[in-house]
């Protein structure tokens, strides 16, 4: 895998908008970052974004990591990205291959990297799975445009990072 990192411990990150499976979509995508945009201070997209990245950073304030999802044809987009925050470390891939529905797996993943956060899409399903003996997080926003869960509702997450340090996850359903 190709493994790219973005550093951003010299920044007050304290809220960060996850979302992924977007598939070349922006309307629900630009809903989100229009309720979103004052207030986030990263964006996370885990995959299958089918669209040029660089419209959507033009669309944000703050800065943006993702990754190519198994839909992201020809692009430069890496497969995997760790991504340092102040006291907190994301390992960021799509999930092609690696997640079904095996956490353990993938909070093995994260472990191997280094990092306590392992964020995921691929299955527009979205997840929040704490193992609390590795104090390791698994989360996946869903999709943001092609909900497989019942009721189909587009999904996304944020992740807060609290004054002291710990992490809390809200799973958000997309209102029309």
């Amino acid at each position: 895998m190709d493994n790219e990192e973005l550093d951003l411990r010299d920044k007050d990150i304290r809220k960060v908008l996850i979302v992924s499976d977007s598939h070349g979509v922006s309307y629900n995508l630009d809903k989100v970052i229009n309720v979103m945009n004052d207030c986030m201070d990263l964006m996370i997209h885990a995959g299958d974004i089918i669209t040029d990245p660089d419209i959507i950073r033009s669309k944000i304030r703050c800065p943006m990591a993702v990754v190519r999802g198994n839909c992201d044809f020809n692009t430069d987009l890496p497969l995997t990205m760790k991504i340092h925050l102040k006291g907190h470390d994301i390992f960021l891939m799509h999930g092609t291959g690696y997640y079904t529905g095996d956490k353990k797996t993938l909070t093995d993943m994260a472990a191997a990297n280094g990092c306590d956060v392992m964020v995921v899409g691929h299955t527009h399903v979205p997840d929040v799975y704490h193992d609390r003996e590795r104090n390791i997080y698994l989360a996946n926003p869903g999709s943001i445009t092609r909900p497989r869960q019942e009721p189909s509702i587009p999904t996304y997450l944020v992740m807060n990072i609290n004054d002291d340090g710990s992490l809390e996850f809200v799973p958000v359903k997309l209102n029309y």
